[in-house]
């Protein structure tokens, strides 16, 4: 049994508890809110996962090799600003 769920981006470093192998589907905007769509098994055991949301030309520092998956872009206020999600250590 698998299912959607949804999951905010409220911080430019996101922590979010969600089960084992979950899938990311998709991220966009809800009501002006970055929101992410996951694809779950929801009685897998949780597991802890980070996310990184970083705006276009925005220097980041990646010495360690974490920033993984590539997660999405979101476009907010008719495209003037633009942020990409990365998941960490994935």
């Amino acid at each position: 049994m698998r299912a959607v769920w949804k999951y905010p981006l409220t911080d430019s470093l996101s922590q979010i508890d969600m089960p084992e192998d979950a899938e990311v589907l998709d991220v966009q905007l809800q009501g002006n809110i970055p929101h992410m769509w996951v694809l779950v098994n929801p009685h897998a055991t949780l597991e802890t996962r980070y996310f990184h949301m970083f705006g276009t030309g925005e220097p980041f520092d990646d010495k360690t090799g974490q920033l993984g998956y590539y997660c999405g872009t979101l476009y907010l206020d008719g495209g003037r600003s633009v942020l990409h999600v990365f998941e960490i250590g994935a």
